[in-house]
């Protein structure tokens, strides 16, 4: 779960609500309830159930079991919120959180959805909606949510960058270029913000400022395995063998089971003909990723074309298509009988 605006309201007006209803109590001489927000929160609801303003206790307490990892209880309290006051923009934002949390993305925009019909300037809202919407693949409708955060906010940072990431992804790489460049420009020792530029550059056809923005990134996070990653493709398509491995190495022995160096290793291994240690790749990605059916498919392939053994390349695609690649099925149907 990423962090909402270091916690800004997590507890706040809860409590600052709360404190009205905790004065007017006949007596809280149990000071040990206060030790423990869960206690509090649920004393006060006990206390006074019928209280309209009760509904921020509910509030507080979702957003103390939601930081604590409950979030299904969090949706509960929320939801109880919300229905002693529908129009509690507040609830609906933090409910839409958690469920993006849950990855129940169609809950969490329509919530963002109904913060913003209570609050049209809210702009966390929109940010996250566009997560939401990007999180489903919907790259135009998330784009609109960032554009529309950048124009409550022209200084947020994160905006730039997610919609930068959203055109990457839609093919539109010069702007993504210009939302990584002020990105960069607002926050200039951000490495994966140099990352992600460098991979625009590189997709756009710009090697050299691609490599340079690798450096840089690497310069700033020496432990960024994705980086490295990156770098490493980019030495490999440029024929720099050697290089390309090196940084495959070193992304890997920062994250063992980071699953994009070792299917670029398997390849570079495939292509100088150390198909074994092509196999042992493969091998390793699935030790920490066994139901990645295109593993079990390429080292298949390995297995009949290059090594020429028939009987272990089948067992690999029958696995392959036992979870779901239906390249595999084809691959069997043609070559194992």
């Amino acid at each position: 779960m990423s962090t909402l605006l270091t916690k800004h309201h997590n507890y706040v007006i809860g409590i600052f609500s709360i404190i009205v209803i905790i004065f007017s109590v006949q007596t809280w001489n149990r000071i040990g309830v206060w030790k423990d927000p869960n206690i509090l929160f649920n004393d006060i609801i006990e206390k006074n159930p019928d209280n309209w303003h009760i509904c921020n206790a509910y509030y507080s307490l979702g957003n103390y079991k939601r930081d604590k990892g409950d979030l299904q209880d969090a949706i509960k309290d929320y939801s109880k919120a919300i229905s002693l006051n529908q129009e509690y923009a507040w609830a609906y934002y933090e409910r839409g959180f958690t469920y993006s949390g849950m990855d129940s993305f169609p809950n969490a925009i329509k919530d963002y959805s109904k913060t913003i019909s209570l609050n049209q300037d809210y702009v966390w809202a929109y940010y996250e909606r566009g997560l939401a919407y990007k999180n489903m693949g919907d790259f135009q409708n998330a784009l609109k949510d960032y554009s529309k955060t950048i124009d409550l906010d022209p200084e947020f940072i994160k905006a730039y960058y997610a919609r930068g990431l959203a055109f990457e992804n839609i093919g539109n790489f010069q702007n993504a270029l210009s939302d990584f460049n002020t990105a960069i420009q607002l926050t200039p020792k951000n490495a994966q913000y140099y990352n992600s530029r460098g991979w625009a550059y590189f997709e756009a056809g710009n090697k050299k400022e691609a490599m340079a923005d690798y450096d840089q990134a690497i310069k700033l996070s020496p432990e960024f395995a994705e980086t490295y990653n990156n770098r490493g493709w980019a030495y490999y398509k440029a024929g720099d063998i050697k290089s390309a491995l090196v940084d495959f190495d070193k992304a890997i022995k920062l994250d063992p089971s980071f699953s994009k160096p070792l299917y670029n290793r398997a390849m570079l291994n495939t292509s100088t003909q150390n198909f074994n240690g092509a196999i042992e790749d493969y091998n390793i990605l699935l030790q920490h990723h066994p139901t990645d059916s295109l593993a079990y498919f390429y080292k298949g392939i390995i297995y009949y074309k290059d090594l020429k053994t028939p009987e272990e390349a089948c067992k690999n695609w029958k696995k392959s298509m036992d979870l779901g690649y239906k390249q595999a099925t084809v691959a069997l149907q043609q070559y194992c009988h």
